[in-house]
């Protein structure tokens, strides 16, 4: 796991309600193992109906063994828990909204004793940066109406940057690397805004 550190929060419209707030914190204490109950029941421990489970393998579906969003106090955002252990962000948080906050999600009409109290009619915007401990990675996680995307700010530091097709120049970067003294940051918007 990499440890990452994050800053930030995505808004809920409407709020989320106090039902919905309670399954949700008590869906981050969990850990969702490959667990034969499915993965909207949640326990800690295997029980006697899990005996054939995969502890150490997320359920199908599940980014991963642990989810470290959590909505806060007045329902009105997602925020990270703060434990640095947290694999796939990105890949939780457009879990949580395909599953208990869109019209549309897949608990809607599903186990009543659970999702009762779901409204189903939740829109998630906002945006978290977070950055890798090991190696620097930035990153944004970014929602706009229940759409979530990743964006990398900057690469780790051992990461090679993307490469491009051969086009008819230099890119813009390998031209400012040639001209630009190590350290220097370039305003590309005001060159843009001259250059019209």
């Amino acid at each position: 796991m990499d440890e990452t550190d994050f800053i930030g929060h995505f808004d809920v419209r409407p709020a989320m309600n106090d039902g919905e707030i309670d399954y949700l914190l008590d869906w981050a204490e969990h850990r969702h193992w490959d667990a034969l109950r499915g993965p909207y029941r949640l326990q800690n421990q295997p029980g006697e109906a899990d005996t054939t489970a995969d502890v150490n393998r997320p359920g199908p579906g599940l980014p991963s063994l642990w989810c470290r969003w959590i909505p806060s106090a007045d329902g009105e955002s997602i925020v990270w828990d703060g434990d640095p252990d947290f694999d796939e962000p990105t890949a939780w948080l457009r879990y949580l909204v395909r599953h208990f906050l869109a019209r549309g999600a897949e608990t809607r009409g599903r186990l009543p004793e659970l999702f009762g109290a779901f409204t189903y009619d939740h829109v998630v915007s906002g945006a978290v940066v977070g950055r890798r401990r090991h190696d620097r990675r930035m990153f944004a996680v970014k929602a706009k109406a229940n759409r979530v995307n990743e964006q990398v700010l900057r690469l780790g530091d051992d990461e090679e940057p993307p490469t491009r097709s051969a086009g008819p120049g230099p890119s813009t970067r390998a031209r400012a690397d040639a001209t630009t003294p190590p350290g220097v940051v370039i305003d590309l918007a005001s060159r843009r805004r001259t250059s019209r």
